[in-house]
């Protein structure tokens, strides 16, 4: 939240951010070499199926996310750091649905077997719509609220 804060604050966050950075990426890889060793099933699916090929610019945009995201802490930017980090995730996110598809619970469920029956569905679908909404609305809201930087020489709050 380097964008909600200033002076000594946001200095602090930035520095924690970009060493968090730095082990955030290093865990990513890390939990991607060790799932290709770990796991047959996805090294195959890797190697053999050549999945490698369509998984090449997932890998490729996830490493310029992470230079675009390190270069933008170093220069102190606010709110593309937060956009890098989610859209790396979302990128991890992509690479391993990729990786297991089309199970949806790895070597024990498919997408198919896991669907259910169309009217279950279509209920489903209505309580999203109305509920969904309200999900986004609230959090909208409550960042409406809270909307100003916090400053460490304010103690009266807001």
């Amino acid at each position: 939240t380097i964008f909600k804060v200033t002076g000594e604050l946001k200095a602090w966050c930035t520095t924690t951010a970009l060493r968090l950075d730095f082990v955030v990426s290093a865990l990513i890889a890390a939990v991607t070499i060790w799932t290709g060793v770990v796991s047959a099933y996805i090294r195959h699916r890797w190697i053999g199926d050549e999945i490698l090929t369509w998984l090449s610019p997932d890998i490729a945009v996830a490493l310029v996310l992470v230079l675009l995201l390190t270069r933008s802490l170093r220069r102190g930017r606010e709110t593309l750091p937060y956009l890098y980090s989610v859209l790396l995730f979302i990128c991890s996110y992509i690479a391993m649905v990729a990786s297991i598809w089309p199970y949806i619970i790895p070597w024990h469920y498919t997408h198919d077997d896991a669907a259910a029956a169309p009217y279950s569905l279509s209920f489903l679908l209505i309580g999203t719509a109305v509920s969904l909404p309200a999900i986004l609305i609230y959090p909208s809201y409550t960042y409406w609220i809270f909307r100003h930087k916090v400053d460490a020489d304010r103690t009266s709050g807001y």
